[in-house]
């Protein structure tokens, strides 16, 4: 991706090279899923990977954080919306990690246990 060095040539040469790698780390965030359905692509990860930009990574993550956007669920749910992306997470980590070992910048755990334990609902006072 040209543009990325192109970008940060000229962020570097202003003086503003940590900023400019944290706003092209947001964007690589939105990228698409690929069409196995793995997200990122492979080209994402190979543009962290040659960056090495701690700077990058961060933005990468805050990305992803904030794609969610806002949301709501009721007060009963519970985490199941969390589990669910988690398990999205942790899937498409597996399918990446051979070739893209994971970055402690990007805030990787070992992944959770995937059992999911059903809340029970507490009774209601009136």
């Amino acid at each position: 991706m040209d543009w990325i060095d192109d970008a940060r040539d000229l962020a570097a040469k202003a003086g503003r090279k940590a900023p400019c790698d944290n706003s092209i780390g947001q964007i690589l965030a939105h990228a698409s899923e690929g069409e196995d359905s793995t997200w990122p692509i492979v080209e994402v990860c190979e543009e962290i990977e040659r960056a090495r930009s701690k700077d990058l990574e961060r933005g990468f993550r805050i990305g992803v954080f904030n794609k969610r956007g806002t949301f709501s669920k009721s007060p009963l749910e519970g985490g199941v919306q969390e589990y669910e992306l988690a398990s999205y997470f942790r899937q498409n980590a597996r399918l990446l990690e051979s070739r893209f070992p994971p970055h402690s910048a990007l805030g990787y755990r070992p992944p959770a246990p995937e059992a999911i334990v059903p809340m029970v609902p507490r009774p209601v006072m009136h």
